[in-house]
């Protein structure tokens, strides 16, 4: 057989293979292996004869005979933080989130570049609405995650739905889970990610920054009154953070005292007489939740304005730094601290 019929026949068995199967989650079985090493054999003398004189040819030709062949990108077996056994790239380098806290987990670690797809409500920071959307937040796209290649896809259990990580699952994409229910979570993500990624260094040093800022706050509001604080997640129906959910350990970590911190649910529904006996000092309405009354109305309608926290003008309008799990966390719990210690009229 003709040197350039032996490069024929190898070029027509790896188009054969798969494109998937040419990344690192897949690799030829033995038996192909083998057969593949004895025909590189032949290849060897085929390009060896050919050398002379048609190097441009043979370049493009080792490119596509070689790579494929090459062993691929190590796999690790690790836990999530979910408790699910993942196996994910030893480097990952195309990554999605369908988790806007992800989103900003990654960005804080400096890896925008590798960010190749996002979810419908990831928007901080900015740039990030660049990136090509996959959908929403419990559904989304899975042919188009597919279609990014992504080598890894990150999210929450808070949010995503576990049958997500089952349907990539039959494409060789890995899920990993990111659990966030307290601000100790939140530093346990980023060293997670980052060494997940290979970016430890820079989650070791964010990690010290922030909790360096937790720490301020946290003396600075050391013995001092804590004051009842209502945080209104959604006004209709009324859900407020429970004993398990972030924003109640903000709140007493910025010095507060949350008046739903003692319901079993993360996110619980609580009537407005049981508020109204419950009696909130503070009031905080998320600016991003457009379903939240405006603070005039809060002031007139009926109930409300039996609260201390309507009588004293204590209502504030927070910024939605508070509403997902990230770094930008402790931007709300420096802002809390401000809210619940001020001077008041």
């Amino acid at each position: 057989m003709s040197p350039l019929n032996i490069i024929r026949m190898r070029s027509s068995r790896v188009d054969s293979i798969p494109s998937k199967s040419r990344s690192w989650s897949f690799w030829p079985l033995a038996t192909d292996y083998l057969e593949l090493r004895t025909e590189n054999r032949q290849l060897t003398t085929a390009l060896r004869q050919l050398a002379t004189g048609n190097w441009q040819l043979l370049l493009p030709l080792w490119l596509l005979l070689i790579f494929p062949i090459l062993a691929p990108a190590a796999n690790r077996k690790v836990i999530d933080e979910t408790g699910r056994t993942v196996m994910v790239p030893e480097h990952p380098q195309r990554i999605i989130s369908i988790a806007p806290s992800v989103t900003e987990l990654l960005y804080a670690l400096g890896l925008a570049q590798r960010v190749v797809g996002r979810s419908d409500y990831c928007d901080y920071p900015p740039e990030v609405r660049q990136k090509p959307s996959v959908g929403g937040l419990i559904d989304p796209n899975i042919e188009v995650i597919v279609s990014l290649h992504p080598d890894l896809v990150i999210g929450t259990p808070e949010i995503n739905k576990i049958a997500v990580a089952d349907e990539l699952m039959h494409f060789g994409i890995p899920l990993y889970g990111v659990h966030t229910t307290s601000v100790d979570d939140v530093f346990r993500a980023l060293e997670d990610v980052g060494a997940l990624t290979g970016n430890q260094a820079q989650a070791d040093a964010l990690v010290r920054s922030l909790r360096e800022r937790r720490d301020a706050v946290v003396n600075q509001v050391a013995g001092r009154p804590r004051p009842r604080v209502l945080y209104l997640v959604w006004y209709n129906p009324i859900s407020v953070p429970g004993r398990g959910a972030y924003i109640t350990d903000l709140i007493s970590l910025a010095g507060g005292e949350s008046i739903s911190g003692d319901l079993k649910q993360d996110w619980a529904q609580l009537s407005l007489e049981e508020i109204v006996r419950r009696d909130p000092e503070i009031i905080l309405l998320p600016k991003n939740n457009g379903n939240s009354p405006a603070i005039e109305q809060m002031r007139s309608w009926p109930g409300w304005s039996h609260t201390t926290a309507v009588q004293t003008n204590r209502i504030f309008k927070v910024e939605d730094n508070a509403s997902r799990p990230g770094p930008r966390l402790f931007d709300a719990l420096e802002q809390f601290a401000k809210y619940f210690h001020q001077k008041t009229n």
